[in-house]
């Protein structure tokens, strides 16, 4: 009897917290100055009770540089940003506000503290030296110290963020493959090897591929490839061939090809024949939330990879979570189109927006006119399944969005 009381006040306790679930949209936004510098940020919280509006709060604000000059105080406006424990807000710069709080736990001055990783309690920074990141910093959310790691104490693996964003740890962590520029000793800009690493740096780099080509862009010197594991012993990588069309038009064809550590071949999955050329510095590949292979081309066009099957599928819904999928595109420009966002299976909008950012039933975008710069949007619009239609937010000045907290 005892046990069935404790069931049923588990239940209850259950129901009453799904009855006052509160979600927050962290979101940092600029102050209106004359001129526009983007100067003094505000971060700011749009709160809602089971799925419908209720207010805005301002968590914190600050300038972006103290006395409008040296390193950044709190710079949101280059991704990423991190939410840490649905608390804390760890900075594209490294330093971290507690949201419960308001306040800023952790200046990081130092551009050479780069964040790397947050283990529970635990935010890693490593120091650059000697063009490698060598030292490791320890800050405790609890006591708010910062001291340097003991020898050993930490070892990067594929969870870490490096500022190295070419950098990529095979999924059993024992090798990492990255670009290095240039052909058989020549500098060449565009052309690239891929070189091949194991994770304990006990062997010197290697090269596995020894000529890729990185699209063709206006800054040719930005240009880089893309790479992604498929498993332990095999990657994926993109590589660029510039064609002129008929009527002068140039265009990319691109391989796409599966290269395997343990015998050495390298062999050719797909090609995608006709390819536009944007001023994006790369493709790359990555996984949704159910776990299939896109890759998004340097002209923003995305593609599904089957490589079972072996085959390629143009414009596919890229899955965000397990029920809320986009697909299209927001082109610079353009006279049509848009983003068009889906909540299990069921169009619930078509826009021109950045990508989206999700949380459970819900969902927001920074968006703009059609053909617009998106990288200054008109606002923000926010979907949930409670309230069924778009919220939309015009705003002086968005920085960016940064995610969704549950309480």
């Amino acid at each position: 009897m005892r046990l069935i009381l404790l069931l049923f006040l588990s239940t209850i306790s259950l129901m009453l917290a799904a009855q006052h679930k509160t979600q927050k949209l962290i979101v940092a936004e600029y102050r209106k100055s004359n001129p526009d510098r983007g100067n003094y940020n505000y971060l700011v919280s749009y709160n809602f009770q089971q799925g419908h509006f209720i207010s805005k709060d301002t968590i914190f604000e600050g300038p972006t540089f103290k006395d409008g000059k040296g390193p950044p105080y709190v710079q949101f406006h280059t991704k990423p940003n991190y939410i840490h424990q649905d608390r804390y807000i760890i900075t594209r710069n490294g330093s971290v506000i507690d949201l419960n709080t308001g306040k800023l736990i952790k200046e990081n001055p130092d551009w050479n503290h780069r964040f790397t990783e947050a283990i529970g309690d635990t935010l890693v920074y490593e120091k650059w030296e000697n063009r490698e990141y060598r030292t490791y910093y320890f800050f405790n959310l609890r006591s708010l110290n910062y001291t340097k790691a003991p020898e050993g104490a930490y070892k990067r693996s594929k969870n870490s963020v490096s500022n190295h964003r070419y950098l990529k740890y095979s999924p059993n962590n024992t090798h990492f493959i990255y670009p290095s520029s240039g052909v058989d000793g020549h500098n060449v800009a565009g052309q690239f090897r891929i070189m091949l690493t194991d994770a304990n740096r006990q062997k010197s780099p290697e090269t596995a591929v020894h000529k890729v080509n990185g699209p063709t862009i206006q800054n040719l010197e930005f240009s880089n490839i893309g790479t992604f594991w498929l498993d332990d012993s095999s990657f994926v990588y993109d590589s660029h061939l510039l064609l002129l069309s008929s009527d002068s038009v140039r265009y990319h064809q691109v391989e796409l090809r599966q290269y395997t550590i343990t015998d050495g071949t390298d062999k050719l999955l797909f090609t995608i024949d006709s390819a536009g050329i944007s001023g994006a510095p790369t493709g790359y590949f990555k996984r949704d939330a159910i776990n299939q292979l896109h890759y998004t081309g340097n002209s923003g066009k995305r593609f599904l990879l089957d490589t079972a099957k072996k085959e390629l599928f143009p414009d596919p819904r890229f899955y965000l979570n397990e029920k809320i999928s986009v697909n299209g595109y927001a082109s610079y420009g353009s006279k049509s189109g848009g983003l068009t966002i889906r909540c299990n299976d069921k169009v619930i909008g078509t826009i021109y927006s950045l990508p989206p950012i999700v949380a459970d039933d819900a969902v927001a975008v920074a968006y703009g006119d059609v053909g617009s710069n998106l990288g200054y949007p008109n606002g923000i619009k926010i979907w949930t399944k409670a309230q069924g239609d778009w919220l939309t937010f015009d705003l002086p000045w968005l920085n960016t969005i940064i995610g969704w907290i549950e309480e």
